[in-house]
């Protein structure tokens, strides 16, 4: 099934969220980068990494989500000591030609398990 290794992102990412309740400040980065880098399906750019060591380590004080403009990955990262570990990395699709997005630090305002926008109109897996 290929959605399979992104629903596991989604699972992981809305437990990760919905225990986030109780910070103050809950952010994550978008970094910036070129546009027009999208993975497409079967490229190996469009693999999911699950780092299985870290990733039962990860609670909402030592977790940190980096969106990567650049080459259209959502990395998660534990943080300790100053330095931080991989435990995700997903690919992503942000923005559209005219609506690019920016770069900076956003709080996290909502944590809905099966969000469906229609912003953009229906998505399509091509």
């Amino acid at each position: 099934m290929r959605f399979t290794p992104i629903l596991l992102l989604l699972a992981f990412g809305g437990l990760l969220l919905s225990s986030c309740a109780d910070l103050n400040d809950p952010t994550f980065t978008v970094e910036p980068g070129k546009t027009g880098a999208v993975a497409t399906a079967g490229d190996p750019a469009s693999s999911v990494y699950i780092n299985e060591q870290v990733i039962h380590s990860l609670n909402p004080a030592n977790a940190r989500i980096v969106i990567d403009l650049s080459d259209q990955k959502a990395r998660v990262y534990r943080t300790s000591g100053g330095g931080r570990e991989l435990a995700i990395e997903t690919p992503v699709s942000t923005g559209m030609k005219g609506k690019e997005t920016p770069t900076g630090e956003y709080k996290i305002l909502e944590k809905l398990r099966n969000k469906e926008s229609n912003l953009y109109g229906v998505w399509v897996d091509g």
